[in-house]
């Protein structure tokens, strides 16, 4: 699902943004630029298979609040408590 449907134009506020990496529908610089656009601090969390350390930093730079593998899942928990 495109970031823009999810979230643009919603009734719905958001504490938080859950997003997987990569995404088969969007390219996840999208849901970066979206946020960052609308200018809201909601933060996002990237979760996703093997992470490049490369990939990572990049998405660290752009803005997401963290990127967890799929391996280390059960740190999520963590990430979201840290995030809000």
């Amino acid at each position: 699902m495109p970031p823009h449907s999810w979230f643009v134009g919603s009734s719905h506020a958001y504490d938080l943004v859950v997003a997987e990496y990569p995404s088969p529908d969007w390219r996840e610089t999208q849901a970066l630029e979206l946020l960052h656009r609308l200018k809201t601090q909601i933060p996002l969390i990237f979760v996703g298979g093997t992470l490049q350390r490369e990939t990572v930093a990049e998405l660290l730079t752009r803005g997401a609040y963290d990127c967890i593998e799929m391996d280390h899942i059960g740190h999520l928990p963590v990430a979201v408590h840290r995030a809000l």
